[in-house]
């Protein structure tokens, strides 16, 4: 459907405002997002009226430190042509939680969405699957500030990370700290159930480099109040990328205590009703009943 001057001149309107993008949504409803971003691009219209929480990341929180994590596994900070820029990526399926990170963050920050022709995707028998991926991102621009503060308080460098990622160095609180692992968890982990002849055991894996897995581990520890025997394991056919695995009982404790925060988190890794089934049927044994009890009785004497 071909454009008319009017319509072009209420775009261009739109634009102006703070809230434009959306609003020229709701005008041109009967054209896709895409073709009306697609419009005002061709036309050269750039909304200068693009806002978000600048002080966001300033003082670390609960709900923050979430969103950091998800920046540390699924995102990047970078500077290009003297600006700065975080960005977010997950798969299109996922998009909702970057509409949560757009709802903290007080933004009206455009997503966008991609697809990437014969992507590499290991299959469940370790073969490599050639499929196109579809993946959404959402873009901060004019993030210096964004970025200064995700690098003080939560370590992430500015620009290429996948081979020097650190641990967190100024984060001190434990429930903060949990909660960045948690943002991990939902970009760069899974929580799964492995079989057994006991009904499953509960697991939960986070990948990265060898540093910041043995901060996550050190934090796990810290929540545990032992220390965690756990190995790190190099992945195959990587340089840098290693793996973090807990099990059974130290997995439920871990999962239930980052579930219980108000923050950003994937839902189809928190909230899967049979990891959910799982953990309720492992607490009616007595097993776990004497475990609990030791744990608790840990956590008083601290």
């Amino acid at each position: 459907m071909k454009w008319t001057k009017e319509e072009e001149n209420i775009l261009k309107e739109c634009y102006k405002l703070s809230n434009g993008v959306e609003k020229a949504y709701k005008i041109f409803n009967t054209r896709s997002k895409e073709t009306v971003r697609q419009k005002a691009y061709k036309m050269g219209i750039k909304n200068m009226n693009f806002y978000k929480n600048e002080n966001f990341f300033e003082i670390p929180n609960i709900t923050n430190s979430s969103v950091a994590g998800m920046i540390a596994s699924d995102g990047h900070l970078n500077y290009r042509k003297n600006r700065y820029q975080v960005d977010i990526y997950q798969k299109t399926a996922d998009e909702e939680i970057l509409n949560q990170i757009k709802v903290v963050t007080y933004s009206n920050y455009n997503i966008y969405r991609k697809i990437e022709k014969g992507g590499r995707i290991i299959g469940k028998n370790k073969k490599p699957i050639i499929k196109d991926s579809y993946g959404s991102i959402l873009y901060f621009c004019k993030a210096e500030k964004w970025c200064q503060d995700l690098n003080k308080n939560w370590n992430i460098p500015i620009g290429h990370k996948s081979y020097t990622l650190e641990g967190p160095k100024n984060l001190n609180d434990l429930d903060n700290k949990l909660a960045y692992i948690c943002g991990i968890i939902s970009g760069d982990g899974s929580i799964g159930i492995s079989k057994n002849k006991f009904g499953g055991i509960l697991h939960i894996s986070i990948w990265g480099t060898f540093s910041l897995l043995q901060w996550c581990k050190n934090t796990f520890s810290e929540y545990l109040k032992r220390e965690l025997k756990m190995d790190l394991y190099k992945e195959e056919e990587s340089k840098s990328c290693y793996c973090l695995k807990i099990n059974s009982f130290n997995a439920i404790q871990l999962f239930e205590k980052m579930r219980s925060f108000n923050c950003i988190k994937l839902k189809r890794k928190w909230d899967n009703p049979k990891i959910l089934d799982l953990i309720e049927n492992k607490k009616k044994s007595m097993k776990y009943q004497k475990r609990i009890e030791r744990f608790l009785v840990a956590q008083s004497s601290n």
